[in-house]
């Protein structure tokens, strides 16, 4: 797992198909969009991410609801 954005920005990170691991690594850029948008848009929570010299950090808040 990367420890920092490697150059990227966080809007980056989150834009599918954005990787510094091109080539036959097998990395296509997907795994941060796909679970910012399940988080955000099928949970209806939010997600941040912040990036530091100590990597990275993700925060996420998702609602829950009460029923009787």
């Amino acid at each position: 797992m990367a420890k920092s954005l490697q150059g990227l920005s966080v809007e980056q990170l989150l834009t599918p198909f954005v990787t510094t691991k091109r080539g036959n690594s097998g990395h296509m850029g997907l795994g941060a969009p796909i679970t910012s948008s399940i988080i955000t848009s099928g949970l209806k929570g939010s997600l941040s991410v912040t990036s530091s010299n100590r990597g990275l950090q993700w925060a996420f808040s998702i609602p829950c609801s009460a029923t009787t």
